[in-house]
């Protein structure tokens, strides 16, 4: 499969220190990730970094191969710029992912890829972190955490971070785990998993943005209480249809995920009610519509340290005929601008 079109152009230019980001106690070049269900199978890594990226996050990945939900899994709604997706956690099992990170750290760096490097990170970049989101089989028990234990114990070692997927809608149950008890429990589960590594990558954990004020407020709680949680990813894709939606109706009652430009109003709603409910002690990676420097710069506003892109993205790379910059090309120049303008401005007054 290509994930990202030859011709579509790469950012390799050295990031304007003014988009620096602190993040797991690391200095990272810039604030944007690419959030999972992009490279799946860990194929693509250095495609995706060349893009510009300050973090890759590859994944979901399950323990046993599954070949997800039959087509179609995805609609594109262009009037809304966004799309509906219902893969339902297609993975190659943790052996081909794992050699696929193995196989890029013996091509590229013929570095060992579970011990630290000359950049200390194993994205293997200076700046730079990779993360790996990890997902459960559609087989195993719904109340069973094994899944996310075993892969901590098997790719732990091979990211700077990890994330716990329990905010995917395309698989039943799943999102059953975000509820204050059951979470609790697996994030003790993997926190414990994650002790027993002798390279311990940071604990993230992904929530969906159709959470109830009271199911946040629990998560809030359970995360502050464990202490161990590095950070959270706000959010994903949501079951809902927003009224504004203008395209197809007989595309908009297709099931599955909702993203794009439509889901930036819940998202940020609940990265600023969870930076509230955390008084900002808990890192946030903001996930959901982002599409230029205005909706990052409105997340950082709103109290996450980090933005992740999709939708926006996929809607570019893959154009064969592509003209144009990158879009994060185009999004660090316009933050920069922005920031420094303010800065200006701030300056006259």
């Amino acid at each position: 499969m290509v994930l990202i079109s030859d011709n579509y152009p790469r950012d390799l230019s050295k990031d304007d220190k003014v988009l620096e980001v602190q993040m797991f106690g690391k200095t990272l070049s810039n604030p944007l990730v690419l959030a999972a269900g992009f490279d799946k199978h860990a194929e693509a890594i250095e495609d995706f970094f060349d893009l510009g990226f300050g973090a890759v996050e590859v994944g979901s990945v399950t323990p046993q191969p599954q070949p997800g939900n039959p087509p179609p899994v995805l609609f594109i709604l262009k009037p809304d710029h966004a799309a509906i997706n219902r893969y339902g956690f297609n993975s190659v099992g943790h052996a081909v992912f794992k050699e696929n990170l193995i196989k890029r750290a013996e091509n590229f760096y013929h570095h060992d890829p579970t011990t630290p490097n000359e950049t200390g990170n194993l994205s293997f970049r200076e700046g730079k972190m990779l993360g790996i989101n990890l997902g459960k089989n559609k087989v195993s028990p719904q109340d069973s955490f094994d899944d996310y234990v075993l892969g901590v114990k098997e790719l732990g070692m091979y990211a700077d971070f990890i994330v716990i997927n329990v905010s995917c809608p395309n698989l039943p149950g799943l999102r059953a785990l975000q509820e204050k008890d059951t979470l609790s429990n697996l994030l003790t589960a993997v926190i414990n998993a994650r002790e027993e590594l002798p390279r311990k990558p940071a604990l993230v954990v992904k929530i969906s943005p159709d959470v109830s004020d009271e199911e946040l407020e629990n998560i809030a709680n359970t995360v502050m209480k464990l202490g161990k949680v590095d950070a959270v990813i706000l959010t994903n894709t949501t079951t809902k249809r927003p009224s504004t939606l203008i395209s197809d109706p007989n595309l908009l009652k297709e099931a599955g995920g909702l993203s794009g430009e439509p889901l930036f109003p819940m998202a940020i709603e609940v990265v600023r009610k969870f930076y509230k409910l955390t008084n900002g002690k808990i890192p946030i990676m903001g996930c959901g519509g982002v599409s230029s420097a205005k909706e990052v710069l409105a997340f950082a506003r709103a109290g996450a340290t980090m933005v992740q892109i999709f939708t926006k993205l996929s809607y570019e790379c893959y154009k064969p005929n592509f003209e144009g910059p990158c879009l994060l090309t185009t999004i660090k120049k316009d933050i920069v601008d922005e920031l420094n303008k303010e800065v200006q401005q701030s300056g006259n007054t």
